[in-house]
This record gives structure tokens, C-alpha cells and sequence, in this order.
């Protein structure tokens, strides 16, 4: 029998993917003989004590520039997406990612010009998913299940994560903008603002063969403060007009 097969091979001292070549077994298989033999090989997250705003940054990251997958196995993987001209901020994010799961993600390669930090874990897709929604495919619908169970902090947190990914922060306009083709997600980020006080403009815009794009602009003095109150961990999205002094009208 296999089983038998799997065990001493365990015992030998080969590894998973060896076993799994010369046997034609999937990879849990082995794993789940692995942790009754050996123990728990791969260490779990664990959910830490998060502050609001960092579970917002969290999840707002991974609504702007993540995605997930399952495999055949059933294996859950979520992955958060990076320009290689973004390592600074990547080593920050995944210095968060640490702190909040306990674990240091994996990193990897994601496509031309892209790597990913990312996990293989249910429990953190489980986790992502009783906050964001989404049907299909996650760009064109994906939003916060309900805006209105969260807190202010996570709001700002929230905010936070969707510039650090897909907004930008224009030096010559003083303007910060947030771009993204779920239209539930464009106005919940205008609601959002409007929460924080933060004068916003919505508009929508088609290119040729292409989804439609929302955009939401935020102006000069309410720039200046709305990137004040989110604190961007990504440097890309600092510029020098955001720690200008607040003048009052």
C-alpha cells in the first residue's frame, strides 16, 4: 500500500516534494502522514492583537493589489503584489504582515516586473473574507462587506492600504486620487471620506476595450490633510507638499 510506502519514506528522511514525485501523491497526502509522524511541519499564523487601523491597511492593501487562488489540493493562497520599483515598501508591509500573523511571508516571483509576499493559509482568506466582498473576479466587484461595521481607525487604516497600492499622490496638482473598476468600492471610498470630513470628487471614466474606471480626487488643502491623517507607509505616495502646514481658511 502507499500508505506504507509514504511512511518510510517519511522515516528515510526524503522530502515531500521527493515523496510526492516517486509516489504520484498529492502533496497533502504526504503532509497530513508528515505531521502524525514528525509533527506540524509548516507553523500556522496566528491572528495577534492588530490595532483597527492596521487590519484596515491590511485589508485595503489586499482589495488594491491582491488576489488569491486554491489549488487541486484545496490549499488556500493569498498573495499581496508588488512593482520591484516598490522594494522599500514591500519590506515595510511585510514587516506589518509579521507583526499582525507571526509568520514572515514567502516571497516570490508574480510576473514580469511583479513578486508577492504570500501566504498559504484558509484561515487568513477566511479572515480577509469577513471583511471584503466580491462575485467573479475580484477587481470589477470587490468592496467592504459592510463600511459601516468598522471604526474609524480601520477606515483611515483602510484608506491607508488603497494608496499605498492603487492610488497616487501628484506632486504638481497637490492631489491625491484613488482609481479602481468596482464602482461599489468608488463609493464607498467617497462615503468614506465624507466620514472623515475629506471634500472629494467622483467620476468615472471608459477607455476603449477596457473596464470603466472610477476615480476619486481629493484637492490641495484636503490633500494635505487626508495624507496626514493616513500616514502612507509607502514612500512613493509622500511627497514634500503633504507635510506643508494646514492653513485654515
Amino acid at each position: 500500500m502507499k500508505t506504507a510506502a509514504i511512511c518510510s519514506a517519511i522515516r528515510e528522511g526524503k522530502s515531500i516534494n521527493q515523496i510526492s514525485k516517486e509516489l504520484d501523491v498529492y502533496k497533502s497526502t504526504i503532509y497530513y502522514h508528515y505531521k502524525k509522524i514528525k509533527g506540524r511541519k509548516l507553523k500556522p499564523i496566528e491572528f495577534r492583537t492588530i490595532p483597527a487601523d492596521e487590519i484596515g491597511e491590511i485589508i485595503g492593501a489586499f482589495a488594491g493589489d491582491g488576489n488569491f487562488y486554491k489549488d487541486k489540493a484545496y490549499h488556500y493562497t493569498v498573495q499581496f503584489l508588488f512593482g520591484y520599483c516598490s522594494e522599500e515598501y514591500a519590506r515595510r508591509f511585510e514587516q506589518l504582515l509579521i507583526n499582525s500573523f507571526g509568520k514572515k511571508p514567502l516571497r516570490c516571483r508574480a510576473g514580469a516586473g511583479e513578486f508577492a509576499l504570500r501566504y498559504r493559509s484558509k484561515r487568513l482568506y477566511l479572515w480577509i473574507r469577513e471583511r471584503l466582498d466580491w462575485d467573479g473576479k475580484k477587481t470589477h466587484s470587490v468592496c467592504l462587506r459592510d463600511l459601516n461595521a468598522h471604526d474609524k481607525q480601520f477606515l483611515i487604516g483602510f484608506l491607508r492600504g488603497l494608496l499605498d497600492t492603487d492610488g497616487h499622490a501628484v506632486r504638481k496638482y497637490r492631489q491625491i486620487r484613488f482609481n479602481t473598476v468596482s464602482q461599489t468600492l468608488a463609493n464607498q471610498i467617497s462615503e468614506i471620506l465624507d466620514i472623515l470630513s475629506i471634500s472629494n470628487r467622483l467620476s468615472a471614466y471608459s477607455q476603449l476595450g477596457k473596464a470603466k474606471i472610477y476615480e476619486i480626487r481629493v484637492n490641495r488643502t484636503d490633500a494635505v490633510i487626508l495624507s496626514q491623517l493616513l500616514k502612507p507607509r509607502n514612500p512613493g505616495k509622500i511627497k514634500e507638499w503633504s507635510s506643508s502646514p494646514i492653513v485654515a481658511p
